[in-house]
């Protein structure tokens, strides 16, 4: 959790002395979207049901001026959000899979993107039955979001979980909306963090 805060702290400062640059007089070159194309390695935070904390893994995710790729989302980290028990089980067995979805700029100086992930299905068995479980993404919200720092070529990426349903009943099996925090590491190595 004190990881957490302390990212969350870096990213609004970052976005404020940024913000309070942004009120000078600015240039071309300043206004100007970056090119964000390319493949990122780093960590990703989630809240982890089993052992009721926040963990922290090795992420990598891909991104082109419009689009983002997350490689391996493990679906099972939503697991402890169902509310059917036999399905929470099942939700920690399927395979990973990797999210896709395109990027929406809302905001040029800082650099701040809306992050709209596609659904993702994955086959289950409810009552002996083949179903199709659909996880839904938060959309044109600043809960998924892209922020990009142009001094350090530091990227974070949130996806938050709207629903999860079963075939196209609607009915949200979730018990809350998890959110995924992604970001990588700033020039010369270290955790955001450290730049405090």
């Amino acid at each position: 959790m004190k990881k957490m805060k302390h990212i969350l702290c870096w990213l609004s400062l970052a976005l404020v002395a940024v913000g309070l640059t942004a009120c000078n007089d600015s240039t071309d070159d300043e206004n100007a979207t970056p090119n964000i194309s390319g493949t990122y390695q780093g960590s990703m935070i989630y809240y982890n049901d089993a052992t009721v904390k926040n963990d922290t893994l090795t992420a990598s995710w891909t991104l082109t001026q419009d689009k983002v790729q997350i490689a391996s989302f493990n679906i099972g980290w939503i697991a402890g959000k169902l509310r059917d028990d036999n399905l929470k089980e099942q939700v920690r067995q399927l395979a990973k899979q990797n999210l896709t979805g395109n990027l929406k700029l809302f905001r040029s100086n800082p650099t701040l993107y809306y992050a709209n992930m596609e659904d993702v299905s994955y086959p289950v068995v409810v009552d002996g039955k083949a179903r199709t479980l659909t996880l839904r993404f938060v959309t044109d919200n600043q809960d998924s979001f892209l922020a990009y720092d142009r001094t350090s070529n530091v990227v974070m990426l949130q996806v938050k979980v709207l629903s999860a349903f079963l075939d196209k009943d609607k009915i949200n099996l979730l018990t809350d909306t998890p959110s995924f925090l992604f970001y990588s590491q700033p020039k010369g190595g270290g955790d955001i963090h450290y730049q405090l």
